[in-house]
């Protein structure tokens, strides 16, 4: 679960805001642990997730892709927001297209943080990533030292 408080949602030792002027889902289907954020007037939705990787977010982006259900566009990227660094991977299904952001959290059931960017294939990946609602949220997030 997440914690709320001060403000900002907290999962291990990172923390965020959510941005203005999105719906929020809190019933998410797609992980255990997640919520659904839609910007208002958009057709795209971002899916907050926690999950658990042997190996961390760099091995879970580490599979075959073949074995995969999608088709990667680009390499595994390492990324980072301020004191943050994690692996971003961009993929593609038939009608939908993603990009996906994963945090090592740490402790002993290799807890991971994701922001998963989610569009129809009918829209262009690169507005969604562009979204205030998107820029707003990753510039909120924060490791505590």
């Amino acid at each position: 679960m997440f914690l709320y408080k001060d403000n900002r949602f907290y999962f291990g030792n990172i923390s965020f805001r959510l941005p203005d002027d999105v719906y929020l889902n809190a019933n998410c289907q797609e992980y255990d642990d997640c919520i659904e954020l839609r910007p208002i007037g958009c057709d795209f939705r971002i899916i907050i997730f926690q999950d658990y990787s042997e190996g961390g977010a760099k091995q879970f982006f580490t599979k075959d892709e073949e074995k995969a259900c999608y088709r990667w566009v680009g390499e595994v990227t390492p990324m980072a927001f301020g004191n943050l660094t994690g692996y971003s991977l961009s993929y593609n299904s038939t009608h939908n297209a993603y990009t996906e952001y994963r945090f090592d959290v740490g402790g002993e059931k290799n807890c991971i943080l994701g922001f998963l960017i989610h569009v129809k294939t009918s829209v262009d990946i690169a507005d969604a990533m562009n979204h205030p609602a998107v820029f707003s949220l990753f510039q909120s997030i924060e490791k505590d030292l």
